[in-house]
């Protein structure tokens, strides 16, 4: 992922208004960029497209995770709704050096399948920044 792209991101989500989303399985704050209000949208849509080695999915929605002190995710796999894969970004380290756990190991960024676990242990201390992106099927109708 590009330098300027994770700059941007960063700089941006700076003075926007997060949600709260805690649940049994997680905690995190998260706020949503739809892709339109990404001016390197295309871009980064071919960056994925040469990294999965596809072109047959779609995303609208980027999402940004504040992972503050406390805030965790635990184990779990994207295996739902029409998600093809996850890919997933560090954008902001923490200050105690949290980690995306996928299949139980530290990753700052990466792509799987729906079918993988990855969970984000507790943050103890400082603010993790991360980007996903769940790339989607294509639904092609057929001819009735």
């Amino acid at each position: 992922m590009e330098q300027e792209w994770i700059d941007w991101f960063l700089n941006d989500v700076a003075d926007k208004t997060f949600t709260n989303l805690k649940r049994r399985h997680c905690d995190y704050d998260f706020y949503n960029y739809h892709k339109d209000n990404v001016p390197f949208h295309a871009e980064f849509n071919q960056f994925l497209v040469e990294l999965v080695k596809d072109d047959n999915f779609h995303y609208d929605i980027y999402h940004i995770h504040k992972w503050k002190e406390g805030s965790y995710f635990n184990r779990h796999n994207d295996n739902k709704a029409n998600r093809k894969f996850a890919y997933v970004h560090e954008l902001q380290e923490s200050e105690c050096k949290t980690k995306l756990l996928v299949e139980d190991k530290d990753s700052e960024y990466g792509w799987f399948d729906v079918y993988t676990y990855h969970s984000v242990p507790k943050i103890q201390k400082g603010e993790r920044i991360s980007l996903t992106v769940f790339g989607k099927n294509i639904i092609k109708k057929g001819l009735i």
